[in-house]
């Protein structure tokens, strides 16, 4: 179409082209076979024991998600509206992740009656809202505690290695020792979130080694029965921009 900054000859299919005739313009479009198909791409990388969960902050749209979710990922929740918009999609809230900072205890509580069961729990005052929010509720859950390690990524948004108000300081934890939990809360592993674009396939498995070099020596350090590592992702795809991916084959 043509507009003031000049001419744009967008590549699309009879299907597309029919759909400018019918909606008006400028709207988003989005192809769904390519996100289940991304999400299959995925998967076929990684070991054959490894889930996906995929952030709603991305793009919480209900069909987006669906199609996500029935290709085998599992929701990563941040806020009661994307609680809400998990379940207009349909999602299975049992299975879904629900983290973020500056959780308190009435937002926990609404998860909790929303039926989500896993939280990425990410400083001591979490811990504590969570700690009153599973005892009001009666329930029984499972945690990840969400660590900012010492040692930066390379990556091209780092969210570790520097000061963060995502996390526990992986030294906190090391010098508080082993933690003080509800009855019914577990604390079964880690989530360590290195950054976004993280340079490619030898620089993402020197990330993800090391944060299991982390996640097994905090586990010792806080007496944690270590079952699952949330290694965060990061990787690379391009943003704003046209082209594609890097071959992330050698991650397997």
């Amino acid at each position: 179409m043509d507009h003031e900054w000049g001419a744009v000859t967008p590549q699309l299919r009879p299907a597309e082209m029919a759909m400018l005739d019918d909606v008006p313009t400028p709207y988003y479009a989005y192809d769904l076979d390519v996100a289940e198909r991304r999400v299959s791409e995925l998967l076929a990388l990684l070991p054959a024991d490894s889930e996906l969960v995929y952030s709603f902050k991305a793009n919480p749209l209900p069909g987006l998600v669906s199609a996500i979710g029935s290709a085998g990922a599992r929701a990563d929740l941040t806020s009661p509206g994307e609680i809400r918009a998990a379940e207009v999609a349909g999602v299975d809230l049992s299975t879904a992740l629900y983290g973020g900072p500056g959780k308190n205890t009435a937002e926990l509580s609404g998860a909790l009656l929303a039926g989500v069961r896993t939280f990425s729990i990410e400083s001591f005052h979490d811990l504590d809202a969570l700690n009153a929010a599973v005892g009001e509720a009666g329930v029984e859950v499972e945690v990840l505690l969400r660590v900012n390690p010492a040692e930066p990524p390379r990556a091209k948004l780092a969210m570790s290695g520097v000061a963060s108000q995502f996390g526990f300081e992986e030294e906190d934890l090391r010098d508080h020792g082993p933690l003080t939990t509800a009855e019914g809360v577990s604390v079964i592993g880690f989530h360590i979130y290195w950054g976004t674009q993280i340079g490619g396939p030898d620089e993402l498995a020197a990330c993800f080694s090391n944060a299991i070099d982390a996640a097994d020596s905090l586990a010792v350090a806080l007496g944690v029965d270590l079952r699952v590592v949330n290694l965060g992702g990061g990787f690379p795809w391009p943003y704003a921009v046209d082209g594609v991916g890097p071959d992330l084959a050698p991650l397997r």
